[in-house]
């Protein structure tokens, strides 16, 4: 949006309307990119808090051994996610792309 209004391709004066907006745009997606990044976040550590209460369970019951073992390599399989959604906020795609200006 910003680059089409650039006078490279026409003759637009920049009016602070049109750079509010673009502002305005722009902070609605680093907020989504944001939010979409907690929520990804607070699911894993559910999934974390789930898996590990799961395991306690089933290790204080001596017939449930071999679920406590899945639930074990589900837990581990949880904490080594760390790409897309659950990667750090510094290597979601546009906050790189921000910062790599």
């Amino acid at each position: 949006m910003i680059l089409s209004r650039s006078t490279v391709f026409a003759n637009f004066a920049p009016s602070m309307v049109i750079i509010l907006t673009h502002g305005i745009s722009l902070l609605i997606i680093f907020a989504c990119a944001i939010m979409v990044w907690l929520a990804a976040k607070s699911a894993r550590d559910t999934a974390r808090e789930n898996f590990t209460d799961g395991i306690i369970r089933a290790k204080n019951s001596a017939k449930t051994t071999y679920f406590a073992e899945q639930l074990e390599s589900l837990l581990s399989r949880v904490n080594q996610l760390n790409d897309g959604a659950f990667g750090p906020l510094t290597q979601q795609p546009l906050v790189k792309a921000f910062l790599s200006r």
